[in-house]
């Protein structure tokens, strides 16, 4: 668990960097000292809680694998089932977080940078370990291995957090398959008629195109 933390980490600064770079040499308006101060002061706090409630759960996921249906092992068609039901318990938590006003009141801090780059994700809710612990549960009782979680969890919050940027533009074809850095910067454009139209399709998933095909 250090050793995937330590690479969240890791690939985070390193985007950051790159980000600054690139807005240092087009003189892109993506960084404000405050907006990142304030990223930063969150980011310390949600890490604390994080590290310090990081066993229990994965205490409980162990426990409720011993009651699991089935032993699934680590294979190749196992990676790829739990990968897509990772993703789509991903996608309804954040669409939950967006709907349901309890879970908002803790998102909203996600929301409430005026840039978007990538210190934004620092901006992350200081409960989210008990809220995922929740779509984790189905997992660990269908057989997953908790290790086989915890790894793909990681996994797609990895890409999420090459969406939050201004620097990136389209990719092509992929904008109609995956959550793309274009599309997430309409999910947290400020814009309110933009915002509004554009919330429920534009959720933050790796596969988000593919669960939500609603107008």
């Amino acid at each position: 668990m250090n050793a995937l933390t330590h690479l969240q980490m890791i690939t985070l600064f390193i985007l950051i960097g790159a980000e600054a770079i690139v807005s240092y040499i087009y003189s892109l308006d993506t960084y404000d000292v405050r907006d990142i101060r304030t990223s930063l002061i969150i980011g310390v706090l949600s890490a604390v809680v994080v590290f310090s409630t990081t066993g229990f759960y994965l205490g409980v996921l162990f426990f409720l694998s011993t009651y699991s249906l089935f032993d699934i092992q680590p294979g190749v068609l196992s990676w790829i089932a739990l990968f897509l039901i990772c993703d789509l318990s991903y996608y309804l938590l954040h669409l939950l977080s967006h709907k349901v006003r309890f879970l908002w009141a803790s998102h909203m801090l996600h929301h409430s940078s005026h840039k978007l780059n990538y210190t934004t994700v620092f901006r992350g809710p200081v409960v989210y370990l008990s809220f995922r612990m929740i779509f984790w549960t189905p997992m660990a009782l269908m057989g997953f291995p908790p290790t086989m979680i915890i790894v793909t969890d990681t996994l797609i919050q990895l890409y999420t957090v090459f969406t939050h940027t201004t620097t990136i533009g389209r990719l092509g074809i992929l904008e109609y398959v995956l959550n793309t850095p274009a599309h997430h910067r309409l999910h947290h454009a400020e814009q309110p008629g933009v915002h509004r139209q554009e919330l429920r399709r534009r959720v933050d998933t790796l596969g988000q195109d593919v669960w939500d095909h609603r107008p």
